[in-house]
C-alpha cells in the first residue's frame, strides 16, 4: 500500500524568513525561464526535510499547491518533480506521482465543497477517492485545510515555513506512530 505526502509549496517549502534571507535576497532576479524562477522560490532546507520524510516513509508525494496550475502549462507533476529534484528532492521521477485538481474541474456528479470543508480538502479527496492503493496519508499546507482529519494534518507556520518538526510529524503521521 502507498503512502502519500499532499503537498503544498508556498508556506512550506518557501517561508517569510527564506524569502527575507540573505540567500534568497542575493539570488539573481533575471531569469531565463519559468523553472529558473521557481527554483529562487524553494528553500533548499525545505527540500531536504521533505526528502527525510520520504526516505524515513517510503511516501509518493502528491502536489496540492496552487503552483500545480500557475506555473506550469502542461506535465506539471513531472515539471515540478524536475523543480524539486534541482533543490535535492531524491529520486523525485518516481516520487513525485500526481497532483490535485482543481476543484473546478471536479466531474458532475462528484460531490463538491461540503459545509465547512476548503476547496483543498475536496480537492484531496477527490485525489483520495480515485487513488486505488493508499494505506495512510498525511496533508502538509500553511492555510487551515478544513475536513482534513486532524490525525492526517501537519500545518506549517507561512514565516519559517517546513521545520524539523513538522517533518516529524509526517513521519509519525505516515508510519502509524505516536502524535
Amino acid at each position: 500500500m502507498k503512502k502519500l505526502i499532499f503537498l503544498d509549496f508556498d508556506g512550506v517549502l518557501n517561508s517569510v524568513a527564506w524569502m527575507e534571507g540573505d540567500v534568497y535576497k542575493n539570488k539573481p532576479r533575471l531569469h531565463v525561464d519559468r523553472l529558473a524562477w521557481c527554483l529562487g522560490k524553494i528553500d533548499p532546507a525545505a527540500v531536504l526535510r521533505v526528502n527525510r520524510i520520504v526516505r524515513e516513509t517510503d511516501a509518493y508525494i502528491v502536489i496540492s499547491s496552487a503552483w500545480r496550475s500557475s506555473t506550469c502549462p502542461q506535465g506539471y507533476a513531472q515539471y515540478l518533480g524536475a523543480l524539486l529534484a534541482r533543490h535535492g528532492l531524491q529520486a523525485h521521477r518516481k516520487r513525485v506521482i500526481g497532483i490535485t485538481i482543481d476543484v473546478t474541474d471536479i466531474p458532475k456528479g462528484r460531490p463538491g465543497p461540503q459545509m465547512l470543508e476548503s476547496e483543498r480538502w475536496t480537492e484531496i479527496r477527490h485525489y483520495l477517492d480515485s487513488a486505488t492503493e493508499c494505506d495512510r496519508f498525511v496533508v502538509i499546507d500553511d492555510d487551515p485545510v478544513f475536513g482534513t482529519p486532524p490525525d492526517c494534518f501537519v500545518r506549517t507556520d507561512y514565516n519559517v515555513g517546513l521545520t524539523d518538526e513538522d517533518a516529524d510529524r509526517a513521519i509519525a503521521i505516515l508510519n502509524g506512530g505516536a502524535l
